[in-house]
């Protein structure tokens, strides 16, 4: 999401999960990353998030 909590990309898209995404960032300026899990399973994960110049 951007600065503004509007959501700007993700991993679920028409009812697919996929195992990563891309973003290029348009402007400097605060970016949130959110996790979310469905079902009532106990759940292990990892999150990655990378820089390039």
């Amino acid at each position: 999401m951007n600065s503004r909590r509007k959501k700007i990309a993700s991993s679920y898209v028409k009812g697919k999960y996929y195992p990563g995404l891309g973003y290029k960032c348009g402007a400097t300026g605060i970016y949130y990353i959110t996790f979310r899990f469905d079902g009532k399973h106990d759940y292990c994960a990892g999150g990655v998030l990378a820089f390039k110049r």
